[in-house]
């Protein structure tokens, strides 16, 4: 089976034949897309490998870990003084994936040419011969430094947050500058809406298909848009492992149990579809409508945690129910927002909205002296907030100029789960995420009904 998405094999020597002798002392019998993958990010030219990175993304159940194992002690029986790592979500899913590999080097191969230590946090399996290692390790930045490495995995790759996915390969490329069989695997299933980093290597893995000279190697086998994922009849095109590895009834109940949406990601390896995700509608919402001078505008501000650069954004709800949002502002710190706020209010007759837990919180009291109108957003506004926006995005409800700095806010946004809501997550943001914020707060409160006051008869 061809991969949806497939850098092409370029004739070059590859390592697809010593793999294939390593899974059959294995006992194992590589699956058709197992051995492709490996004959195209495996290729070689001059000393070292033609794709130091290299992205595999599979549906579950496809066989991905068993490819990892053969080729990953392919490389550890066959390159002298060789370095593997092997990371997944937590060390203990590391663990596992290789202590299995173990466990069929012991069924198979045999252990008396290799030397393994168990302990957990220091397991280790080594060719003494070759000088060789391969080891599991915990996905930690501080675990990745200083240890010379030639091949580095990164398992299920899909659940990194990006401000983290970037500190642990900042970790890792130092330790393979000088080694001639460097290579990056990123290996995972379709990820969520949260799922940026990853999204992103795949969308310049696929890009990277098309340009013979791309450095990266993209492997990709999925469900095509056009297809159904949970259409029974449509999963022996595009799932490797069906009929090798696994067989229909297992997708049947996979379906049953975790219903279309997750089944689609999970076994059709679908990204969330633009009903899906909240972000799915932005870039459509741009609109040349612009708030008009005398509207009853409000504003909403906000900075980063360390107060590198704030924003301010203008929102309000046109006669048809449509935010018109606009950045009126956006620098770096923040000792220039009370005074512009100031300015603002005075010309707009207009308030500001804050978030009380917020990295503004302390300039209120400042703020007051200068004669801006706060409106205040608790805890619970601030997630409530968060609903809002998404909410006014997915229903079309919002028009946006295009604003480049809110573009990419949008982009790379993440929230978190605060009790039963979610708020964003600031500090893993890949950039600054301030004017969506402020567009968050903004919007909450000129969509919030400004309730009558009550008067009571006598």
């Amino acid at each position: 089976m061809q991969p949806l998405y497939g850098t092409a094999h370029q004739g070059l020597p590859d390592e697809l034949e010593g793999t294939l002798k390593v899974a059959a002392a294995l006992g194992l019998e590589l699956l058709p897309w197992q051995r492709h993958a490996i004959s195209v990010l495996s290729q070689r030219h001059g000393k070292g490998y033609r794709y130091p990175v290299a992205v595999v993304s599979t549906p579950r159940q496809s066989g991905k870990t068993t490819m990892l194992g053969c080729l990953l002690i392919y490389r550890l029986l066959a390159y002298r003084g060789y370095r593997g790592y092997y990371t997944a979500q937590s060390l203990k899913d590391a663990r596992y994936a290789w202590s299995s590999w173990v466990d069929l080097i012991g069924a198979g191969i045999g252990l008396d040419h290799f030397k393994t230590r168990l302990g957990f946090g220091v397991e280790q399996l080594q060719v003494p011969s070759m000088n060789s290692t391969l080891l599991p390790v915990v996905r930690k930045e501080q675990a990745m430094h200083g240890r010379q490495s030639d091949t580095y995995v990164f398992d299920e790759c899909w659940e990194l947050l990006p401000d983290k996915a970037e500190s642990l390969i900042q970790a890792v490329q130092p330790t393979q500058a000088t080694r001639p069989n460097r290579q990056l695997l990123f290996v995972s299933t379709a990820g969520t809406d949260e799922s940026i980093w990853f999204r992103d290597w795949v969308r310049r893995g696929r890009e990277a298909t098309g340009d013979p000279a791309a450095e990266i190697c993209h492997l990709e086998w999925a469900c095509p848009e056009d297809l159904d994922p949970c259409d029974a009849t449509t999963w022996h095109s595009f799932h490797p492992g069906l009929g090798g590895l696994i067989e229909e009834a297992t997708l049947h109940s996979a379906l049953d149990l975790h219903g279309p949406d997750l089944f689609a990601r999970a076994y059709g390896n679908c990204w969330p579809k633009v009903e899906q995700s909240w972000r799915g509608n932005w870039a459509e919402l741009a609109s040349a409508e612009r708030i008009p001078n005398d509207a009853p505008v409000v504003f909403g501000c906000d900075a980063e945690p360390g107060h590198q650069s704030a924003a301010i954004v203008a929102a309000w709800l046109n006669p048809e129910g449509v935010l018109v949002a606009e950045v009126v502002d956006s620098r770096p710190n923040t000792d220039w927002l009370l005074p512009r706020l100031a300015e603002l209010t005075r010309k707009h007759q207009s308030e500001v909205a804050v978030t009380t837990t917020g990295p503004l919180a302390f300039l209120i009291p400042e703020g007051q002296q200068l004669g801006i109108a706060w409106t205040r957003l608790s805890a619970s506004d601030y997630a409530n907030s968060v609903a809002r926006l998404k909410n006014l995005v997915r229903e079309k409800r919002i028009a946006h100029p295009d604003d480049s700095r809110l573009n990419s806010a949008v982009d790379n946004a993440l929230t978190k789960q605060t009790g039963d809501r979610e708020t964003w997550r600031r500090l893993e943001a890949k950039t600054s995420i301030a004017p969506l914020v402020a567009l968050s707060v903004a919007a909450y409160q000129a969509t919030t009904p400004k309730l009558a006051p009550v008067i009571m008869s006598a």
